[in-house]
C-alpha cells in the first residue's frame, strides 16, 4: 500500500512540473526574443569596453543563461539523472 501511495504521488509530482507543450513554447520563444534583444545593446558595451574578451563574455553569459533555462524546462536534457539516496523508501 506505501508503496502505490509513492508511486501515485510521484506520478502526481511530474505530472505537476511538466509544462503543457503551448506553455513550454510560448515560454521558450518569449526567452528567445528577450535573448536576442538584450544580446545587440550587450554585445555593443562588451566590445566597445573591452573589445573581442568584453564581446566573448557577454556572448558566453548569454549562452549560459539561455542553456540553463533549457534545462530548467527540460530536466535530463544533457543526460542528467538524480541518483537515489541510498536510504530511500522508494526501492523494494
Amino acid at each position: 500500500m506505501r508503496r502505490q501511495v509513492a508511486e501515485h504521488q510521484m506520478v502526481v509530482a511530474r505530472g505537476a512540473r511538466s509544462p503543457d507543450s503551448s506553455d513550454s513554447f510560448g515560454e521558450r520563444f518569449g526567452f528567445g526574443i528577450v535573448s536576442l534583444v538584450l544580446a545587440v545593446p550587450l554585445s555593443a558595451i562588451g566590445a566597445g569596453i573591452s573589445g573581442l574578451p568584453g564581446l566573448l563574455v557577454a556572448w558566453g553569459g548569454i549562452v549560459g543563461v539561455n542553456v540553463v533555462q533549457a534545462v530548467r524546462l527540460n530536466p535530463g536534457l544533457f543526460g542528467q539523472r538524480r541518483k537515489p539516496s541510498q536510504n530511500s523508501d522508494w526501492e523494494d
